[in-house]
C-alpha cells in the first residue's frame, strides 16, 4: 500500500491521524456548556449541566390534598385512607404515593424516584410549599435535584366521621348481650381490643360503639363487617348469634334495603364462676353444643342449661358459700401425679390426682388458700379464698 512513498511521508500521515484521534478523545470529555472535563457525562453534557438544563424528572408543580380534621384520614382516588399521624406525616405519605405514580424521568435518565419529602411551614393560608428530593440514574451515574411542590390543603369531615357524629347511615347493628348478669369492665376492654384489631377498612365501617342498659350496640355501615364482628365475638367467648332484618325500602336494581340486626348473646363468665340458676348456686363449667354445663352445688350433679334460661341469672361470690358444699383448702405440694392440700375445716390432709382436678384459679401457690368443691371424684378449684391474717 505504501510502495513508492518514502518513510518520512508515511510517518507524517501517521502523526496527523494520531493527533486527530487525540483531539477527538479530549474534546469528547469536555462539557460544551461549562468546559469541564472531570465530570461523568449524561448524553452530551456533564451530569451537573444536564441536571441544570433538563432536570432529573418531571413531577406536578401543584397538588391538592383533602384531609379529615376529625380522624386524620385523607382522600386518594376517591377513597378515604387512614392517616399516619399529624398533618405533616400524613401529607408526606400522600405525596410519596402520588409523586411516585406521576414521576417522569427526563430524556437520558433511565429511572427516577422520590428520595425525600420535607414539609415546611405554611407560607400562605391553606398552602404548604414542600421540598421534594428526587434521585435518578443514567447508566452508572446517579444524580439528584430538589423541587418545590405547592400543596393546597383542604380540611373537611370524612363520611365516616360525619356518620359517627350524627349516628346516621348505618346498615347494621351488632347487639352484644351478656348471657349472665351485666358486662363488666374487663369484658368491655376485651371487646374494644377485638374491634381495634380489625383491619383499617373494617374499622372505618364502625359508626359508633354505644353502651346501653342491656349491653353494647355497635353501629356499622357495612353488613358484611357486622357479620365479621359477630363471628369474632362468638369465637372469642362462645354464645349464640341470631339475626333479624328490618326493611326500609327497595334497591334500584331490585331486592330489599334495610338494617341487619345481629344479636350476640355471649358467655361473659369464665369457667369456675359461681352463678345463680333456678334460684340456687351453680358452678359454670363451660359451653356445650346446646347451651352451657353447670354443676348444682346443692344436689351435687351436673345440669345442661339453655342460654335463654340464664337471662335472670347473676354472678355470685363463691366466698359467701363456704360451708354450703364449698370448702377452703390450703395447697401444700405438687408431687408426682398428685396435688396435696389441707382441708381447713377438718384439719385433714387431702391428696388428689392431677387428672381429677378442674383448676379455675390459675397456677396454685404453695401455702395459698383456695375455694374448692368436690363432685364425685372431681375436685373443682374455683379461686383463691380470702383468709384472715393469723389463721
Amino acid at each position: 500500500m505504501f510502495e513508492g512513498l518514502n518513510f518520512n511521508a508515511v510517518l507524517r500521515v501517521a502523526q496527523i491521524i494520531d493527533f486527530r484521534v487525540y483531539l477527538l478523545e479530549v474534546y469528547s470529555r469536555i462539557c460544551p456548556k461549562c468546559g469541564r472535563g472531570d465530570r461523568p457525562f449524561i448524553g452530551f453534557l456533564c451530569d451537573l449541566c444536564y441536571v441544570s438544563e433538563f432536570g432529573v424528572a418531571e413531577i406536578p408543580r401543584s397538588i391538592d390534598f383533602t384531609y379529615c380534621r376529625v380522624c386524620g384520614s385523607y382522600k386518594h382516588q376517591g377513597l378515604w385512607v387512614d392517616g399516619v399521624g399529624g398533618v405533616s406525616e400524613t401529607l408526606s405519605e400522600y405525596l410519596l404515593i402520588v409523586l411516585s405514580q406521576k414521576i417522569k424521568p427526563t430524556r437520558y435518565i433511565d429511572e427516577a424516584w422520590v428520595r425525600d419529602i420535607s414539609v415546611g411551614a405554611v407560607e400562605e393560608p391553606g398552602v404548604h410549599h414542600v421540598k421534594v428530593t428526587i434521585s435518578g440514574k443514567s447508566g452508572g451515574v446517579e444524580v439528584g435535584e430538589v423541587k418545590t411542590v405547592r400543596v393546597k390543603v383542604s380540611t373537611t369531615v370524612c363520611p365516616s366521621c360525619s356518620k359517627r357524629a350524627t349516628k346516621t347511615g348505618y346498615n347494621a347493628v351488632v347487639q352484644v348481650r351478656p348471657a349472665i348478669g351485666p358486662l363488666d369492665s374487663a369484658f368491655k376492654a376485651e371487646l374494644w381490643s377485638i374491634l381495634e384489631d380489625l383491619g383499617a377498612r373494617a374499622r372505618s365501617s364502625i359508626i359508633s360503639v354505644d353502651e346501653v342498659k342491656e349491653g353494647v350496640d355497635i353501629l356499622v355501615d357495612d353488613q358484611n363487617v357486622a357479620r365479621i364482628i359477630a363471628s369474632k365475638l362468638k369465637a372469642k367467648w362462645g354464645g349464640v348469634v341470631s339475626a333479624s332484618f328490618k326493611t326500609t325500602g327497595s334497591k334500584p336494581g331490585g331486592g330489599r334495603k334495610g338494617v341487619l340486626a345481629l344479636s350476640v348473646k355471649v358467655l361473659n363468665v369464665r369457667a369456675g364462676t359461681l352463678v345463680s340458676y333456678m334460684g340456687s348456686p351453680h358452678i359454670y363449667v363451660g359451653p356445650t353444643s346446646r347451651g352451657v354445663l353447670l354443676v348444682d352445688l346443692g344436689r351435687g350433679s351436673t345440669v345442661e342449661a339453655r342460654l335463654e334460661d340464664l337471662a335472670k341469672s347473676r354472678v355470685l361470690n363463691a366466698g359467701d358459700y363456704v360451708g354450703y358444699n364449698i370448702l377452703v383448702y390450703r395447697f401444700t405440694a405438687d408431687l408426682g401425679g398428685s396435688l396435696y392440700f389441707i382441708d381447713e375445716s377438718r384439719g385433714s390432709k387431702v391428696e388428689v390426682e392431677k387428672s381429677r382436678v378442674k383448676l379455675y384459679a390459675g397456677s396454685l401457690k404453695v401455702g395459698g388458700y383456695y375455694l374448692v368443691y368436690q363432685l364425685g371424684d372431681q375436685l373443682y378449684v374455683l379461686g383463691e379464698a380470702r383468709v384472715e391474717q393469723g389463721r
